[in-house]
């Protein structure tokens, strides 16, 4: 392929074609999935509050304003469920892979790299799009704000990289737009001005412009701390507190050994998609990264060799290792929550942002090998990748149909009060009723939403238990005059 030809190929029109039609193909069968907990909370508030509610961000505990206004748009016209949320999901995963594809490209040549550069961004999209790991994301209709947010990341990225490669101040000042629209989306905006002064830094650094550099990072930080100020107040005039979501006291904890080792434990899991092991080696290979000398070994390497490459100038190992550096600043917002390793799906939404940077990393990386063996690990990975993914959206298809029949088909015999003994809190690790609701009570408000005629009866959620087969479930015999017993009808639940 000629080089005209092969940018031809290569216009984001077409990659963006590309991506949209392939998620909207390989993501099909999962189109009935993700309409659960913290969703049905969401849309619960949509139903019972108007628009006028924007204003208190429909009493949601964070002002992400343009993630709640996503959600209230689609709902308000499509209803759910609707064919309209798989096509809009899919939409915005294939457009941050796209635009990834594009920023990617501007950073090499930043870094003045031209060998593959198509090759390698095209490449890093490519292994964004198809990991395991976003399938939490694309299919859990809670998760737009995680692709609008990462949407915001790109675009600041790409107007520093633009500021440095242009000399151009409109772009240095778009790169806060980013990050203040970034914080009406999801709380990993707040990782953007570190983004902003690392890649400041590294430019300082490797073109000797240190005068220039550090004035930049003193408006990087000033401008920063300026909208930060700003949406604190604003958070605290609606929210009646500076720190929404989890709050204070969550995203404030500082516990330096075990959040360092939740970037290293993302690396891995992505990298070597270690959650696919058996359960008793992921606790093996998870509790190892927990180990303090294995933290501080493996940063402590990290960061020397990102130095000594930038002080030889070796940019074969400047370059993976920025990317590696960038997606671990992104592990940063979520490094002191939990990290789950029990079931399949949960809280991988955590990654989506850190694997832009990784997958960048990786694909840089394999363009140094030799050709017919780089093909072979690029092909490994997009294979392994794929296959996984296929799976687990089958399972979300499935865990949506679990969803559906257990509201539709729940018995509507008489209006007495009932107790629900064996409510399916997750399927495979997908979740379906776990109280996450605007009442903490899921079944209660998907069966207000979803039944075509709503439950009159009353009822209490005692009981929820994972399922692993759609014929899952309890039987319950009478022991005595005052005395019930309930088993499962099968092994392997709890």
């Amino acid at each position: 392929m000629n080089k005209s030809a092969k940018s031809s190929f290569y216009r984001w029109q077409y990659l963006f074609v590309f991506f949209f039609a392939i998620s909207l193909f390989v993501y099909f069968p999962g189109r009935h999935g993700g309409y659960f907990t913290d969703f049905i909370g969401f849309i619960y508030m949509y139903h019972k509050d108007s628009l006028s509610d924007i204003l208190l961000c429909w009493h949601y505990h964070s002002i992400l304003y343009l993630f709640h206004l996503f959600n209230y748009i689609i709902y308000k016209i499509w209803g759910v469920p609707s064919i309209a949320w798989h096509i809009a999901f899919c939409l915005l995963h294939a457009l941050v892979a796209t635009y990834l594809f594009t920023v990617i490209k501007n950073v090499l040549t930043w870094f003045d790299h031209q060998s593959n550069q198509l090759e390698i961004a095209f490449t890093a999209a490519l292994f964004f799009w198809v990991s395991v790991y976003h399938s939490e994301v694309v299919i859990w209709r809670a998760c737009a704000h995680y692709m609008l947010v990462s949407l915001c990341i790109l675009f600041s990225l790409d107007s520093i990289i633009k500021f440095l490669n242009t000399k151009t101040s409109k772009y240095f000042y778009l790169s806060f737009l980013g990050f203040g629209v970034g914080l009406l989306c999801l709380e990993f905006s707040f990782a953007i001005p570190l983004m902003i002064i690392f890649i400041l830094f590294v430019h300082a650094w490797l073109h000797s412009e240190w005068n220039q550099g550090l004035k930049n990072i003193g408006k990087t930080i000033l401008f920063s701390a300026s909208i930060l100020i700003v949406y604190s107040l604003l958070s605290k005039l609606i929210l009646n507190k500076f720190i929404g979501h989890y709050g204070a006291e969550a995203h404030t904890a500082f516990y330096p050994i075990p959040m360092l080792s939740t970037g290293i434990k993302y690396l891995f899991k992505h990298v070597l998609l270690i959650r696919e092991y058996d359960y008793d080696l992921r606790v093996v290979l998870f509790s190892f990264f927990e180990k303090p000398w294995f933290v501080i070994s493996f940063y402590a390497i990290l960061i020397c060799g990102f130095i000594y490459s930038i002080y030889k100038k070796s940019m074969g190992w400047v370059i993976p290792i920025f990317f590696v550096i960038g997606g671990l600043i992104f592990v940063i917002p979520v490094s002191n929550l939990f990290f789950v390793i029990l079931l399949k799906g949960e809280n991988d939404r955590y990654g989506y942002v850190f694997f832009m940077f990784i997958a960048a990393a990786l694909a840089y990386a394999f363009f140094r090998i030799p050709n017919p063996i780089r093909w072979a690990f690029i092909f490994g990975i997009f294979i392994c990748n794929f296959i996984f993914l296929e799976k687990i959206i089958k399972d979300y298809g499935v865990g949506g149909d679990v969803f559906f029949a257990s509201v539709q088909n729940f018995p509507d015999i008489n209006p007495r009060s009932k107790m629900l003994l064996n409510i399916p809190d997750n399927y495979r690790g997908i979740l379906l009723h776990r109280m996450y609701g605007y009442k903490n009570h899921s079944f209660g408000e998907a069966m207000e939403l979803f039944r075509n005629d709503p439950y009159k009866g009353s009822y209490a959620e005692c009981i929820l238990f994972n399922m692993e087969k759609p014929t899952d479930g309890c039987e319950i015999k009478k022991a005595n005059k005052n005395t019930w017993q309930m088993k499962f009808k099968q092994f392997g639940n709890w």
